[in-house]
């Protein structure tokens, strides 16, 4: 399961902060 957050999809989600990538090309 993906969670898209804005532009961003999260990688995963360590000690509460997002690790995000942009999901724009």
């Amino acid at each position: 399961m993906e969670d898209v957050f804005g532009n961003c999809e999260i990688l995963k989600k360590d000690k509460g902060y997002y690790i995000l990538r942009s999901v724009k090309e």
